[in-house]
């Protein structure tokens, strides 16, 4: 899973981040919990991306470049979690 570009919104206060495509697709919009939204490509399942909103809940921290490389794995983290628990616990099924 790599994230190849991000946005962020001051007025919305919302990270939005491409995940393993570079260009925004139609895609379902799934919540994951913490205000973290996964979208995932409606064409083949994937993820193409996420938005993390309240960001600066996350981080009061004003953005700057070279702090963004350690949200990003937090992020990139809690998002392989979730699809972890999902699958483990749909195969348990």
């Amino acid at each position: 899973m790599l994230i190849r570009e991000l946005a962020y919104d001051t007025e919305a206060d919302e990270l939005d981040l491409l995940i393993d495509t570079f260009k925004p697709e139609p895609a379902e919009v799934i919540p994951i919990g913490n205000d973290i939204f996964l979208r995932m490509s409606i064409k083949n399942g994937k993820i193409v991306g996420a938005t993390i909103a309240n960001y600066s809940l996350w981080y009061p921290e004003p953005i700057a470049a070279e702090k963004l490389e350690p949200q990003y794995a937090e992020v990139r983290e809690y998002i392989i979690r979730y699809l972890t628990v999902k699958y483990k616990t749909a195969a348990a099924s």
